[in-house]
């Protein structure tokens, strides 16, 4: 996915309904925001500092991904250690957190990913957690059952 469509995607999960509201936020032109959204060649780097920063994304973040093309750089959208503060960032999650969660926390991780990332991402991971929440509700019955409940 392009970076652009990227910054779209993080802005809008961020609650920002428009360009020109996240613009506003962050103190630059609407015109800039625009233009990094539909991906200018021209955009330069203190318009991408000032969305890093509105992000919440780590400093070069996007430097680092168009000189590389590395898609987990972007995928991740914060640094390692940071704490969560954005409706942007999603998180990894383990099995056990997978279980843990209820339907509807379920539902919104997944809207999340394909907020941040595609539908596809989002779908793949809705399918594991998925399987991983059925196979715990089986294991959990045979262990009653083994134990005579």
């Amino acid at each position: 996915m392009k970076v652009g469509k990227r910054i779209q995607r993080a802005r809008r999960a961020a609650r920002y309904k428009n360009a020109k509201a996240f613009a506003d936020a962050i103190g630059i032109s609407a015109t800039s925001v625009a233009r990094a959204e539909a991906g200018w060649d021209t955009t330069g780097a203190s318009v991408y500092a000032d969305i890093e920063r509105g992000l919440k994304w780590p400093e070069e973040i996007i430097q680092r991904y168009l000189a590389t093309g590395d898609d987990s750089l972007l995928g991740r959208m914060t640094a390692e250690g940071d704490e969560p503060d954005d409706s942007a960032w999603v998180p990894m999650l383990t099995d056990g957190q997978i279980i843990a969660m209820d339907g509807g926390a379920v539902l919104r991780h997944y809207v999340k990913l394909e907020l941040a990332f595609d539908a596809a991402v989002a779908e793949d991971w809705l399918f594991h957690a998925v399987v991983i929440r059925r196979n715990a509700r089986i294991a959990e019955r045979e262990t009653l059952t083994a134990d005579g409940q």
